[in-house]
């Protein structure tokens, strides 16, 4: 099932981080310093207070 990441999927902060089964999940980087936000947030995210429009980190390998 694909779901819709939201406003992750255009914001500068996020990370998309693959399993070794091929599970991504969407991790978001500004919550490393900011406490109001969550590692690996619900999505598809509607509103987020750290949002910064831009291109998401690329993909770990």
């Amino acid at each position: 099932m694909l779901i819709s990441p939201g406003l992750c999927g255009v914001c500068r902060h996020a990370k998309a981080n693959t399993t070794k089964r091929g599970t991504i999940y969407l991790r978001c980087t500004r919550a490393g310093w900011d406490n109001r936000l969550v590692r690996y947030p619900r999505l598809p995210v509607l509103h987020c207070v750290g949002f910064e429009a831009g291109e998401p980190s690329p993909e770990d390998d």
